[in-house]
């Protein structure tokens, strides 16, 4: 579940909610530092995984970014014919952030005229997805090649490379 109105989603839970659903992750967008807020309180919020979702990333976010208690860090540029500019070094920047915290970072894609904009210039891709291990609570960041094959959500580990 991504909200870009964090406060919608206290109100929006259900009563049974506890300490959250093992399926449901819950994350904000944070495009630029205006929206570094969304992320405390992110953190608040009960739920299995918490997760940024840095799409279209639009300034470079890192210098007020606290991955404390997140376990996943998305990030991508904006696609189509009027996307807006995306430094690949503030994407680099959040890849280290994200490997100093320990959250599985995931890059989607440069900003371009067309969705799909290859990963990296180098040809590298970063695809980590955090898995929840059902047995002892415990969450680890694991690489893919076929994200779409891995059934993260339900605590599942998927093959790593």
């Amino acid at each position: 579940m991504v909200d870009n109105i964090i406060a919608n989603i206290l109100s929006r839970l259900p009563a049974d909610w506890g300490k959250g659903y093992s399926n449901v992750w819950l994350g904000v967008t944070v495009e630029n530092p205006t929206f570094l807020k969304r992320v405390d309180i992110l953190r608040e919020i009960p739920a299995v995984i918490h997760f940024i979702s840095a799409e279209p990333l639009l300034a470079d976010i890192s210098h007020g970014l606290n991955l404390d208690e997140i376990d996943w860090l998305i990030a991508g540029g904006e696609s189509g014919p009027k996307f807006r500019h995306m430094d690949l070094d503030w994407a680099r920047k959040l890849r280290d952030k994200a490997k100093e915290a320990n959250a599985a970072f995931f890059f989607k894609q440069q900003a371009g005229p067309e969705s799909g904009t290859s990963p990296w210039r180098d040809g590298k891709q970063y695809r980590e997805f955090p898995v929840a291990l059902p047995t002892h609570g415990k969450k680890e960041k694991v690489a893919v090649k076929e994200p779409q094959a891995c059934m993260v959500g339900r605590g599942e580990c998927c093959p790593s490379f």
